[in-house]
């Protein structure tokens, strides 16, 4: 029954003799189970809570469960809805799918029949959304709560790297080694000295991905929100969140060196009173409760990875049908005049987007920058003329990668 505990389902019927009844089943079974007697007071208690099942009768006074289930889609279109109704015809059942419901139940039903379709619904929830927190790229495949990876259908060795300098150091141990790094984020800006490890470290841009960050506020499984005292995360994702933390002035606030690792060390000693800001994956691979998700204060919070690989590998790993619309170059420019305008005229010829460019100074030459492109293209050939182009009018100019645009988990 474990299992059930995370689940809260809300039971909107008018009829108290078969709402009781529902009740009783559900929380046997472990369930978290709140109730509404009409559809007025269901979607008010909806708008008020967070639910993973709504089981809404048809026929109610007030607002009936059809337009019910519609109003509620139109806040939160991933919530699970099971229709119970005594209208039995193929109309209704078609209006309630419509309408995106996941069954339909006809009055009189057996309340062990209610049991096994609420699991399997919960149970199509939970898996559609294990599916989502997967990260693909060309034959590779990350499972984020496993933390298992993937090449063509064989588990391959996943290395957790301390810092972002161990990423290609695992590369040049060995060349079979594929890295993954974050480059930038939406709200904290771009990592810039990934930027020069990876120039330095010779090896090729060969895939993006953008994922979608979500926060979790955690602790103990035998902890509620009465016992948190602290909260510790890095110092990125405590100012992520500082909306929520605002709300809770109480909790005392402590950096540390890493999201996930704040969740692991709080369980591994028991700090008891501790809370942890992580994700979702980190508190079910640590067995931490999880008290509230999405707390961070921007919904719109990405951050691009980089996919790495040995130049002697990039062949192999990529496709042969890869579409190649994205390049990252690097390039120092002589400290003259209108020296990066001249190149960003060449580019713009071309048809060649930039979506992104930093400088960096060069250390020991006074007023000299090494420029960092991010460029997006539909033709290719005309990309590679372009880089033709503009190559005399710069020094040192590197290709870090070519690629395909990323996608990303949402």
């Amino acid at each position: 029954m474990e299992e059930n505990m995370s689940y809260k389902i809300l039971v909107v019927e008018d009829d108290n003799q078969i709402q009781e009844l529902i009740v009783e089943f559900l929380s046997s079974q472990d369930y978290i189970v709140e109730t509404a007697n009409d559809g007025v007071e269901g979607y008010e208690k909806f708008k008020e809570g967070e639910y993973d099942l709504v089981i809404l009768d048809v026929m109610m006074p007030r607002l009936d469960g059809h337009s019910l289930c519609k109003m509620i889609k139109s806040v939160d279109k991933e919530v699970s809805v099971i229709f119970l109704t005594a209208l039995g015809d193929e109309e209704n059942e078609i209006k309630g799918f419509d309408l995106k419901a996941d069954d339909y139940i006809s009055k009189p039903f057996s309340f062990n029949i209610l049991i096994k379709r609420v699991e399997a619904v919960l149970r199509r929830k939970n898996r559609e959304k294990v599916e989502e927190e997967v990260l693909r790229f060309e034959g590779l495949k990350l499972e984020l709560q496993t933390f298992k990876s993937y090449v063509e259908g064989e588990e391959i060795e996943l290395i957790c790297c301390a810092n972002f300098e161990d990423v290609f150091a695992a590369i040049r141990k060995d060349s079979q080694t594929i890295g993954m790094l974050a480059i930038e984020n939406t709200i904290a800006g771009s990592l810039l000295h990934n930027n020069e490890l990876l120039r330095q470290s010779g090896t090729q841009i060969i895939g993006e991905y953008k994922l979608r960050i979500s926060h979790s506020f955690v602790c103990l499984p035998e902890e509620d929100w009465n016992d948190i005292t602290e909260v510790n995360s890095h110092p990125i994702a405590l100012m992520q969140c500082r909306e929520f933390l605002n709300q809770h002035p109480r909790i005392k606030v402590v950096e540390a060196e890493d999201t996930a690792l704040s969740a692991e060390i709080i369980k591994r000693e028991n700090l008891k009173g501790h809370a942890a800001i992580c994700s979702r994956a980190a508190a079910e691979r640590y067995g931490m409760k999880v008290l509230q998700e999405g707390i961070e204060t921007n919904k719109h919070n990405f951050t691009r990875f980089l996919v790495v690989a040995d130049p002697w590998q990039v062949d192999e790993i990529r496709k042969q049908n890869t579409v190649l619309n994205k390049a990252n170059i690097v390039f120092t420019l002589p400290h003259s005049e209108g020296s990066l305008s001249q190149v960003l005229s060449i580019l713009s010829f071309y048809n060649i987007n930039l979506t992104k460019i930093q400088s960096l100074p060069i250390i020991g030459r006074e007023w000299e920058y090494q420029f960092y492109v991010d460029v997006a293209f539909n033709d290719y050939l005309r990309y590679k003329q372009s880089i033709t182009a503009i190559t005399p009018l710069t020094k040192e100019l590197k290709i870090l990668g070519e690629y395909a645009e990323g996608k990303s988990n949402v």
